[in-house]
């Protein structure tokens, strides 16, 4: 958590998008709430990958260059080769980019949604009133974000209606502005709301405003 917070999103710009949730709310019955995950995938088996790939690419030189090489007794060569590869992979492995380039964008998206979904039904998105929870969730390190609405807002507005509040946070990421960026789909978010579920008199704040960031 500390680290979403100091690398992405300062205290201060935690509290201006909660702010910016709580004014969305003032004009309408849904129920927004944004969470921001460190990550959502799995990556155990880049180190492995890694390692096998460096150890290929280094048993393939050493094979394909033993005729110049004139080093007397090789037998040590390929042990130290498989040494040097593991090394280099634990060392490589950790490296966000590389886990990124490594992993499938489906695998990716897909583990995404999961966490999305799961987070979901955790913070009680799917137990409000009437059915209009709404989730703006957001994991850094695949650089991905996910808009999932309850029955009673999906019943009325069709999914791709998100697809500009997706593209508004992803946008922040290219651009490195990503609070204004959230911001604008928090407000995105209002606009799509407010026609349809407007507020209501006796209306109540059932889920809390504050972003929430998770590992």
């Amino acid at each position: 958590m500390k680290n979403v917070k100091q690398k992405i999103l300062s205290q201060d710009d935690l509290d201006y998008l909660a702010n910016a949730i709580t004014e969305v709310e003032l004009k309408t019955s849904g129920e927004l709430r944004l969470i921001i995950a460190r990550r959502s995938s799995s990556t155990s088996h880049v180190v492995p990958l890694l390692a096998f790939i460096l150890a290929t690419l280094f048993l393939m030189y050493l094979w394909s260059s033993r005729h110049y090489l004139m080093l007397g007794d090789t037998s040590w060569q390929m042990p130290v080769a498989l040494v040097v590869a593991a090394g280099l992979a634990l060392l490589l492995g950790r490296w966000p980019l590389l886990q990124r380039r490594l992993t499938w964008p489906s695998d990716l998206e897909q583990q995404v949604m999961t966490r999305a979904e799961l987070e979901f039904h955790r913070e009680g998105l799917s137990a409000t009133a009437d059915g209009t929870g709404i989730l703006i969730f957001l994991s850094v390190f695949e650089r991905q974000a996910v808009v999932l609405a309850d029955k009673g807002i999906a019943g009325k507005l069709d999914r791709t209606v998100w697809d500009e509040v997706i593209a508004h946070i992803l946008d922040g990421f290219r651009q490195n502005t990503l609070r204004e960026n959230l911001e604008l789909a928090i407000r995105r978010c209002g606009e799509l709301l407010n026609k349809q579920f407007p507020i209501q008199p006796g209306d109540k704040n059932e889920l809390p405003n504050h972003v929430l960031v998770k590992d």
